[in-house]
């Protein structure tokens, strides 16, 4: 078994919160031998699930407050970071190069996950907190989400055909 810790430090309301996340690595070594998935990949996709987990929280709550909160940009931060992490992950670990259908897929949901929070920063920045989310925000978030969900469907789809 292996554990991987990663530490986050996210700037909130001018507070510092570290965020660890623990990651377990359960794994037969007779198992490991047989899959040609390295241990790189596997960290990769365990830390894309922890994205998939916090972006759809972010978007849960953007939808249900449609407000600017400290735990909706809480989320936000940490699933940019996180699919930031698998992507590296994902491109070290490829024997397939970076220029792949998937990976430029999942390039652009990343580049669409990043403009979203860029909105949505600018919008508290200017705003403030509890500042209201406009309509053509909230439709992007809902796009950028949705091309996200797209790129983790491919991605799984393509580990088990290709398995």
């Amino acid at each position: 078994m292996g554990q991987i810790f990663l530490f986050y430090l996210v700037n909130l309301n001018k507070r510092y919160y570290t965020l660890k996340l623990r990651f377990l690595l359960i794994f037969d070594d007779q198992l490991l031998n047989q899959n040609s998935m390295k241990t790189i990949l596997i960290i990769g996709t365990s830390v894309v699930n922890f994205a998939l987990i916090s972006y759809s929280l972010f978007i849960f709550q953007e939808i249900k407050h449609r407000k600017v909160t400290s735990k909706l940009l809480a989320f936000l931060y940490v699933a940019v970071i996180l699919d930031i992490t698998a992507t590296i992950c994902m491109i070290i670990g490829s024997s397939k190069g970076i220029f792949t259908l998937h990976g430029l897929i999942g390039y652009s949901s990343l580049t669409a996950m990043i403009i979203d929070t860029i909105l949505v920063w600018n919008l508290k920045r200017k705003s403030g907190l509890n500042s209201g989310f406009s309509k053509s925000l909230h439709l992007y978030s809902i796009f950028a989400y949705s091309w996200w969900i797209l790129a983790y469907i491919t991605g799984a789809i393509l580990v088990f055909v290709f398995k």
